[in-house]
């Protein structure tokens, strides 16, 4: 990054603090003026007392550029809040001058087209309490070796936020993760983990967001007591996790999105849904949970997506579900389900969502639905896949 200029403050404060100005697109930063105070330019942020810079966002500014080690940036050594997010750094490499923000708390370099190795100096930010590197995969993408995630470990003791999704970790043995012992978001969605997964992670005592999503080679099982107790999130979609769904998940009473898509043939299910009222988003699809579902989707009053195809449940369809206004997404199709499909409630002034309940029923089950639906309702239907899509303000049943 080329073009800066230098920025004094009065001489009470008696500090030269270089500022980088936008490359491109220049409207967006229009109070970046020449000879005006920096703490007054959009993004900028600085100490009242000291007149320091002492935060810089440029986040989502459709800025383009690389940053050279002669950068003005990494001469803003009181900085403690950097967001560079969705800056195009043209897949160059993240810079180990990063490391002389000794003063940074955060950290976010995400979407920013950053590809390469990530430099083990990024662990000498000790007090860095979020770090953001998360899709930066266009390209090759960012790498985390084990050697940088070691330093990462060993110093960097206060992250509480640690978003690497997208990033290459499949030299990284997982084992470690469980010395992060203050998080309370850890997203690490195709990150290529390998190997088991650290059992202690679910016990960490803040955390609150846990996202493993789409790891195929990651294996491991669930705790079977001592959960993380605020815990919110909780996504292993596309991973290898097995064993069974312990009752203790139960205790997750703040859990709002539970999502085991392809978790693993093997997990068993068991009843321990119904203290999740919280619930917005449930998935056990492409699993093979078996034995009856319990009726109490019902209960579940926040939830907008349920999905349960591809398993071998049986008993009773749970038509508790259908008395979800606020559902738009109901998918119980390839399992072994039974019963009557609650045609007033489908066909009601409030019911506005996509189901699918295919390779239940029969075809004559969906022709007689279809035959009741009033024509001058919107119905989308494609009986192979048992897609229904309703979507009528009324319902004239005369």
């Amino acid at each position: 990054m080329s073009h800066y200029q230098h920025q004094k403050f009065p001489e009470d404060k008696s500090k030269v603090t270089p500022i980088i100005p936008p490359m491109k697109n220049n409207h967006e930063h229009k109070s970046w003026k020449l000879g005006s105070d920096c703490c007054s330019w959009d993004g900028v942020t600085c100490d009242r007392l000291t007149g320091h810079v002492i935060g810089l966002d440029l986040s989502s500014s459709q800025l383009i550029g690389k940053i050279h080690v002669n950068s003005s940036i990494f001469l803003l050594h009181h900085i403690r809040s950097l967001n560079l997010a969705c800056y195009d750094f043209m897949f160059s490499e993240i810079s180990s001058n990063f490391a002389q923000f000794t003063k940074l708390i955060h950290l976010n370099l995400s979407s920013s087209n950053f590809s390469g190795l990530v430099p083990s100096e990024i662990s000498h930010l000790s007090k860095l309490g979020s770090l953001d590197l998360s899709d930066n995969n266009a390209g090759h993408g960012l790498e985390i070796g084990q050697h940088c995630f070691n330093k990462i470990l060993q110093n960097l003791t206060e992250v509480r936020y640690l978003l690497l999704d997208n990033v290459n970790m499949s030299s990284v043995v997982p084992g470690f993760l469980v010395n992060f012992s203050s998080l309370i978001s850890l997203s690490l969605s195709n990150t290529q983990l390998r190997h088991e997964f650290p059992n202690g992670v679910f016990r960490l005592p803040f955390l609150q967001q846990l996202s493993l999503s789409r790891n195929g080679g990651l294996i491991g099982n669930l705790p079977e007591s001592n959960w993380s107790s605020p815990l919110r999130l909780l996504d292993q979609s596309l991973t290898k996790f097995s064993g069974i769904l312990p009752e203790t998940i139960g205790d997750l009473i703040h859990l709002n999105v539970l999502d085991f898509l392809i978790a693993n043939s093997r997990i068993q299910f068991q009843d321990h849904l119904e203290p999740h009222r919280k619930l917005t988003r449930l998935s056990f699809a492409h699993n093979s949970f078996s034995g009856q579902f319990p009726d109490v989707l019902g209960n579940l009053s926040k939830v907008i997506e349920i999905y349960l195809f591809d398993n071998n449940f049986s008993g009773q369809l749970p038509l508790s579900a259908f008395n979800l206004t606020q559902v738009s997404h109901l998918h119980f199709s390839h399992n072994e389900f039974v019963g009557h499909l609650p045609y007033q409630k489908l066909c009601s002034p409030e019911q506005s969502s996509a189901f699918s309940v295919s390779r239940n029923f029969t075809i004559n089950e969906y022709s007689s639905f279809l035959r009741q639906i009033p024509g001058k309702r919107v119905v989308i239907a494609a009986l192979g896949m048992g897609l229904l899509v309703i979507g009528s303000p009324s319902c004239d049943w005369t």
